[in-house]
């Protein structure tokens, strides 16, 4: 049709691949657990939606075990395979290791242009095979590329229940990559519509119109098929694109419309319009509705974002236990509503910059800190802020403080005085996770104190601790074995200081006091004044005690701000003896006196 003496038949065009690897795996990888999959997410291109074959590569595993070839559709159309449901499947034996093989499927409707979907593999995977091909090499294809682990059977209509991994490749491993692994559609590359004239000879004889000029009929460019180009559609508003890539909304919400009214999932969350307070891409009301959020007390909010203290419960529930107090009756505990530190000192070793990961190389507890002295004005920590290595993300962990009872910045002898929990993130990046810790105290300036993270590698293929190679503090000390005693590190398999290298650990430090609690009595200052335990007498909602610099009535022995005189300020007295840290009679020195007041006020502060 255009003259130049070859046949239309051999101007059709290959089918086309849809493929982001170079061609070759620098590596073979396995997940964590006996059980592996990987994934590669794409989307329909136009007039390419049927899948025909499979090329695929194995790495190392045994002769003729079988694996399993998958075409998924992405119900919710956000490119991860969390709710990944199966269009074909066919088991093969594994053959020819380190070739890449086409593996012949049904042809497999993938959807319309733009819809999200999956490739990809299962199959068992001891500790000694390594099946999955990682290409790293060329540029790298972030947020495309899957990776499943399990002890489990993976069901395929439910990758992610029950696994012990289920992250994008770059969260897993120290670098990124991208499968060898790709689809072939049947649709020939030049002949859109398949109807065996070249698209090019349609548009110049008028056979087919091209307005847009992109070389490409505009039949295929209507994946509404409401006879108009989509670009038009969008330019004129009939068609929204609240996601702005060219495409009309109505046809990507098919599986990402959870309450179906037409507009995207991701669009109603962007917009305000639907509430996300999980963020996990779907409106909230939609997880309520399919039970995967439940709302025990019918507020229309996930019961996970109604624990505001990270305890479990729901806030509403200790209230009513008595865990929580609530003093404004605002069915919000106390403790959440003393508002955030001012924070005067970041506690840190390293140049911000993770140059490397350091491991146990095994099951084990993994516990990493880093020594730090109080400074005047920061003798409370209210956050630990970690740079994360290589580690499953969503793993739980926590971070800590510990205390270092004979001062000689040795964790020897370390005491944990506190914990929050956290979720993995940011792995193999240089980038803080930064983890509210409930304010504690560590101590008058000069005290020797450990900020660190708390870590399990529940499969030994984990390298969680994120280091600074540049900065040699010897400072951080890693404690780590099949069960280590946080409050008897020494006693751990491995323990001592890293000598070539710092852990990226931080600790944010402030003077005690909070913007609704001025007096670090762990009650809100509207409350207290509202109870006449302080006095505001210009109105300003300010405690007159915290403007004028002056103790709070009752808790000048109150040393720690626990809300209570004990021990532990009895402890601060003795220790300070002779200086004025522990000085709350104002006379500039701890002595006698101060010990008198203090056994006076022993108990409540008030």
């Amino acid at each position: 049709c255009n003259f130049n003496q070859q046949p239309d038949s051999c101007e059709l065009g290959e089918p086309l691949d849809y493929r982001i690897d170079d061609g070759g795996p620098e590596f073979g990888i396995r997940g964590a657990g006996d059980n592996m999959a990987w994934l590669t997410s794409h989307r329909v291109i136009q007039g390419a939606s049927t899948v025909e074959a499979i090329e695929i590569m194995f790495v190392f595993a045994p002769n003729t075990q079988p694996a399993t070839i998958y075409i998924w559709s992405d119900p919710n159309g956000d490119g991860n395979p969390d709710d990944a449901q199966v269009l074909a499947s066919k088991t093969v034996p594994i053959t020819t290791l380190g070739v890449l093989q086409t593996i012949d499927m049904p042809d497999t409707f993938i959807g319309v242009n733009g819809t999200s979907f999956f490739v990809g593999a299962i199959t068992t995977a001891t500790t000694a095979d390594f099946p999955g091909p990682l290409d790293t090499s060329g540029t790298p294809a972030l947020g495309r590329s899957w990776i499943v682990g399990s002890e489990n059977t993976i069901d395929p209509n439910d990758l992610f229940t029950g696994a012990a991994q289920a992250v994008l490749i770059e969260d897993a491993l120290p670098f990124p990559g991208k499968w060898v692994l790709r689809a072939k559609s049947t649709a020939p590359t030049y002949d859109c519509n398949s109807n065996n004239i070249i698209d090019s000879c349609e548009i110049a004889n008028g056979t087919a119109v091209d307005v847009d000029g992109t070389g490409i009929p505009d039949e295929c460019e209507d994946c509404n098929q409401n006879g108009q180009l989509d670009s038009l559609d969008i330019a004129i508003g009939t068609s929204a694109d609240c996601q702005g890539d060219r495409i009309p909304d109505e046809c990507q919400v098919l599986g990402g419309d959870c309450n179906g009214n037409g507009v995207p999932d991701t669009c109603e969350i962007d917009q305000g319009s639907a509430a996300d307070c999980n963020e996990n891409g779907t409106p909230d009301s939609c997880d309520i509705a399919v039970g995967s959020s439940a709302d025990a007390d019918n507020t229309g909010i996930p019961d996970e974002c109604e624990d505001c203290n990270s305890n479990g419960f729901l806030d509403s529930s200790d209230i009513a236990a008595g865990t929580s107090a609530d003093c404004n009756t605002d069915l919000i505990p106390d403790e959440c509503q003393l508002g955030a530190p001012a924070y005067a000192v970041e506690y840190f070793l390293d140049d911000g910059s993770r140059d490397g990961n350091y491991g146990f190389g095994s099951v084990a507890d993994v516990l990493w800190m880093n020594q730090y002295f109080v400074e005047s004005g920061s003798e409370w920590i209210g956050e630990i802020r970690v740079v994360l290595g290589n580690v499953i993300a969503n793993e739980a962990y926590s971070v800590a403080i510990w205390s270092d009872p004979n001062n000689d910045g040795n964790p020897t002898d370390a005491q944990l005085v506190a914990t929050a929990p956290a979720r993995a993130a940011n792995g193999n990046t240089s980038i803080f996770n930064e983890v509210t810790i409930d304010p504690t105290y560590i101590g008058p300036a000069g005290t020797s104190f450990f900020a660190g993270v708390i870590y399990r590698d529940r499969y030994g293929n984990q390298f969680p601790v994120g280091v600074d190679t540049a900065t040699i503090s010897q400072r951080t000390w890693i404690a780590a074995g099949g069960k280590v005693d946080p409050n008897n590190l020494a006693s751990a398999a491995v323990f001592g200081s890293l000598t070539q290298a710092t852990a990226l650990v931080r600790a944010m430090g402030f003077d005690g006091a909070l913007p609704f609690d001025c007096n670090a009595s762990g009650i809100p200052d509207e409350c207290e004044i509202a109870d006449g335990v302080l006095v505001d007498a210009d109105g300003n909602g300010i405690p007159d005690c915290c403007e004028q610099g002056t103790k709070c009535k009752g808790c000048a022995t109150d040393l720690d701000g626990d809300g209570a005189v004990g021990a532990s300020d009895l402890s601060l007295v003795l220790a300070s003896w002779g200086s004025n840290a522990g000085d709350v009679n104002g006379d500039g020195t701890t002595d006698a006196s101060d010990l008198s007041d203090l056994l006076a006020t022993w108990g409540v502060c008030g």
